[in-house]
């Protein structure tokens, strides 16, 4: 759980899964613009 690693010294660890959650989220929306980016290029 490499992502707790993120979190600046003193956040509640509330914040910190909350941080956690919104960077899953970025990086699921990323993963599938990149699908429908290929699928639209070929």
């Amino acid at each position: 759980m490499y992502i707790y690693s993120f979190s600046v010294v003193g956040d509640t660890p509330r914040t910190t899964v909350r941080q956690s959650v919104f960077l899953a989220g970025v990086l699921q929306f990323t993963y599938a613009s990149l699908l429908n980016f290929k699928r639209v290029a070929k």
